[in-house]
């Protein structure tokens, strides 16, 4: 369900992207856009909460998780959707990097949690670790993005700034993920 939503909200960014529609956002836009998330994720709420009404055990873990991301993913689509200028798409993947992050420690905390004193332990080394490569990788894609391997161009930072959200957003899922195996302790 939640896929079908995002594509179909994708694709109708980038239909509305061709259409040269380009502009900056007003305070306005931000209003709409954040009715819209409200009404989205409400709608999208209830839809989970019919789906998996006799699931008590995960349940309320998924709704969250889906709502939380849902509301980066929508927001940064609704920004493009006003201005796919370079710049705003830069600044969108660092917005979805940014609220990626902040999800990153709630879900950690969360994993956190539940494990004994033993495992915690490997969970903040796993943590400082991942972290390590993480900085690794954006020094890495910051080099592949320089103009004698990528053949250069405005793009670049585009696809330097999504990488690096991507990064933090498959994080944010493998937390997650991991928390689902893990009851409370």
């Amino acid at each position: 369900m939640r896929i079908v939503l995002l594509l179909t909200l994708l694709i109708t960014c980038l239909n509305n992207c061709w259409s040269q529609n380009l502009r900056s956002i007003t305070k306005e836009d931000s209003i709409k856009i954040k009715t819209k998330i409200k009404d989205s994720l409400t709608s999208l709420k209830n839809t989970l909460e019919r789906k998996y009404e006799n699931s008590f055990l995960e349940k309320n873990q998924l709704i969250e998780f889906t709502l939380d991301t849902t509301k980066i993913e929508l927001k940064t689509l609704w920004r493009l959707e006003i201005d796919y200028s370079t710049a705003s798409m830069v600044d969108s993947a660092i917005y979805s990097n940014k609220k990626y992050d902040e999800l990153l420690n709630k879900y950690y905390k969360i994993l956190l949690n539940r494990l004994d004193e033993e495992d915690k332990k490997i969970l903040r080394q796993s943590q400082r670790k991942w972290i390590e490569f993480r900085d690794d990788e954006i020094k890495l894609i910051v080099r592949l993005s320089k103009e004698k391997y990528s053949g250069g161009g405005s793009i670049q930072r585009v696809i330097v700034a999504g990488n690096i959200s991507e990064l933090t957003k498959k994080r944010v899922i493998d937390l997650y993920q991991y928390s689902l195996g893990v009851s409370e302790y």
